[in-house]
């Protein structure tokens, strides 16, 4: 019984962990992006 609890909580935690770990990498992938759209618009303007 407190096996299982035991591997249980540290399942959801390894998952929470690698959950947020990939919402960071997409925040970190759009801003990139949103970044590199603005940079090219910005150099539009002023070239």
């Amino acid at each position: 019984m407190e096996d299982h609890f035991t591997h249980q909580y540290f399942s959801r935690q390894c998952f929470e962990r690698h959950h947020a770990r990939e919402v960071w990498e997409r925040a970190l992938c759009a801003g990139a992006l949103l970044f590199g759209l603005t940079a090219s618009f910005a150099a539009c303007l002023f070239i």
